[in-house]
């Protein structure tokens, strides 16, 4: 069975799927951020996501891909912040003047299906209530 890649990239969609059109990844590309959600229910190994999703970005779905185990990859233009938090978040932050390295990332990430403890010292994922602050200090930085 192929992996399956969800997109959810409404401004970089179609350079995403060539990205990923040679690769083993079975794609499914929805529009929308509740899309994306809803999507999140059926496993998919991997989620790609642009940072803006209209009133959320990336990170909040980024935030619910590890919940349930999903590896994650943000894209974005070159931000600190974001970076910083989407690998507290458990995802890879990409910038996208290098769409071209997204290939070699997501297959890395797909053959490496555990995701590694958050960074909290004890090793406990995360809950919406440890990071409330940090999600909307990043729905700010929008």
């Amino acid at each position: 069975m192929k992996p399956i890649a969800l997109i959810v990239a409404p401004t970089l969609s179609q350079r995403v799927v060539r990205c990923l059109a040679r690769t083993g990844f079975d794609l499914h590309v929805v529009a929308s951020f509740e899309a994306a959600k809803a999507e999140l229910i059926e496993q998919p190994d991997l989620l790609i996501t642009e940072i803006r999703l209209a009133a959320y970005n990336g990170l909040h779905l980024a935030l619910r891909a590890q919940a349930r185990g999903i590896r994650s990859i943000v894209i974005g233009a070159p931000d600190l912040l974001f970076e910083r938090d989407a690998a507290r978040f458990g995802a890879q932050y990409l910038n996208v003047a290098a769409l071209d390295e997204l290939t070699a990332i997501a297959e890395r990430l797909a053959q490496n299906a555990v995701i590694l403890p958050s960074h909290f010292d004890n090793g406990v994922h995360p809950t919406a209530f440890d990071i409330l602050p940090d999600i909307r200090r990043a729905s700010f930085a929008l």
